[in-house]
């Protein structure tokens, strides 16, 4: 009974960052309009929806590969159980900001200005991740979990890109 627990407390943590973006993917709160100003290199919006399960996919299984691996420290599966749920509570956040307003038909600057900083905060708790799987005091190797984590990192960086645009009205219709 107690490793069944324990089993669905690392499904349920690696699947965090998925399972945090449901309520916004399935009520389409995060959509762009035809009408609306989109960032001049943001891709189509099926991009979107390749790229991201991908993400998660690569996320959960690096998380739960962490959670499983005997010869990994108690420790640090805990930092990366804490880390993975503060890494989807801010990509939360940053979904909840950046929503489709109706009532403006789009998104407000101070939104945008709001996702960005969100989106900054990403990458600087980003770096201090990838620190962490590079510089640790575990006797094996962490930096093979590091290439499932550097896809996730690099889109936040993209992503980040894409948030300055619009904030600064680098648009296109």
């Amino acid at each position: 009974m107690i490793g069944n627990l324990k089993t669905l407390k690392h499904i349920t943590i690696s699947l965090s960052p998925f399972l945090v973006s449901i309520p916004f993917t399935a009520l389409d709160v995060n959509k762009f309009e035809e009408s609306e100003d989109k960032a001049l290199w943001q891709p189509p919006g099926y991009v979107f929806g390749i790229v991201w399960p991908l993400l998660y996919s690569s996320l959960f299984y690096m998380t739960y590969s962490i959670f499983n691996n005997p010869k990994l420290s108690v420790g640090f599966k805990n930092m990366i159980a804490r880390d993975t749920l503060i890494d989807s509570g801010l990509q939360g956040l940053w979904l909840y900001v950046f929503r489709y307003i109706d009532n403006i038909k789009g998104r407000s600057k101070n939104q945008y200005l709001k996702g960005l900083l969100i989106l900054y905060s990403l990458i600087g708790f980003g770096l201090y991740r990838i620190f962490n799987f590079i510089f640790n005091s575990e006797l094996v190797s962490t930096k093979g979990y590091l290439w499932m984590y550097l896809p996730y990192f690099m889109w936040i960086n993209f992503a980040s890109i894409l948030g300055l645009q619009l904030y600064l009205g680098l648009t296109k219709k």
